[in-house]
């Protein structure tokens, strides 16, 4: 009787989760009016995409050129937000502003830089951002490995600089330099892009979700520090999206939908969940992830991912290490 009574508190609990994330984030959008956050939004473009929306009082976008970057930067101009972009390349940058400018009729500023380089290198953001209220910011800027070991990477020293860069150290400096103006306003908004290999570990490629825990982690306990001061922080956990960092030609699916597709979604949920995966089918997939248990998920990804590096390590022209 207790058993099932607490069963089905918790299915209740879930499914008042999921309605208040896809259905009332669906119908209404987000919990947040991000337009009174601050006037400017930033965007940072560089491998897969972060986006830093700085509003005065609304919110910034950093990295990328396309992919959920890109989608999500229009979802805020759709609104009609100004938009910080920040990415490796000017020209890449001075595209996209062209046109999210032309299309969305908002206000946009570049920022380039690379986020590969180390903490004492951010001289040229900190100069971008200066005089600018921020308030919301998209950390997104990611990079990728190849899915094969550790001790089989070429070049693995610059790898792991670059991923630990890019992925995890980002995120953190971006939010050191926006926070002293939300929490001085006492409003904010923060989405980290995470993973969902931040929720189940991928064998053969342990660094990546490894640096996407960091920032489930990290936004978590951000989280908790800063909502006394009226900042809302979210860690945003996708499966796969239909990005050029798949590197493949496969067309959108239900549960591996275009970017445009899943920040529709996502977006919804700013203000209404502090850790989500952004997207109802990725839900269903950590739901059945949780029902088969760790040790089934990991036989099944370590099984799948052996035949992914067999082919990745011929495309290399390395030889495997077993």
């Amino acid at each position: 009787m207790i058993t099932a009574a607490f069963t089905a508190y918790k299915l209740f609990k879930g499914l008042r989760v999921l309605f208040n994330q896809f259905v009332l984030g669906k119908l209404f959008g987000p919990a947040l009016d991000l337009k009174k956050l601050g006037k400017w939004a930033g965007k940072n473009y560089s491998g897969q995409l972060k986006v830093f929306l700085f509003f005065i009082l609304s919110p910034v976008v950093t990295g990328a050129t396309d992919g959920i970057g890109l989608a999500y930067a229009k979802q805020l101009a759709e609104r009609g937000i100004p938009i910080v972009l920040v990415s490796r390349s000017q020209e890449k940058l001075d595209k996209c502003a062209r046109e999210i400018e032309q299309k969305y009729h908002v206000e946009t500023k570049t920022i380039a830089f690379d986020f590969t380089k180390p903490y004492d290198s951010y001289g040229a953001v900190k100069k971008g951002l200066a005089g600018l209220e921020v308030g919301f910011l998209l950390n997104n800027v990611g990079i990728g490995v190849d899915p094969i070991r550790l001790t089989e990477t070429p070049n693995c020293e610059k790898v792991l600089n670059d991923i630990c860069h890019v992925n995890a150290l980002s995120a953190a400096m971006m939010t050191y330099y926006v926070l002293p103006g939300m929490m001085q306003r006492r409003k904010g908004a923060i989405v980290n892009n995470a993973s969902f290999s931040a929720y189940i570990p991928v064998p053969f490629m342990s660094v990546y979700p490894a640096t996407k825990s960091f920032v489930d982690y990290f936004s978590r306990g951000m989280s908790m520090e800063c909502a006394s001061h009226g900042i809302f922080v979210q860690s945003l956990m996708p499966h796969f999206v239909q990005t050029k960092i798949l590197n493949n030609n496969d067309p959108p699916s239900l549960f591996r939908p275009s970017p445009e597709s899943f920040c529709r979604s996502a977006i919804g949920t700013v203000g209404r969940a502090e850790r989500t995966f952004g997207y109802f089918p990725h839900h269903i997939l950590s739901w059945l992830a949780d029902m088969l248990g760790e040790k089934v998920v990991f036989e099944m990804l370590r099984k799948e991912f052996m035949d992914i590096r067999s082919k990745t390590l011929k495309k290399l022209g390395v030889a495997p290490q077993d």
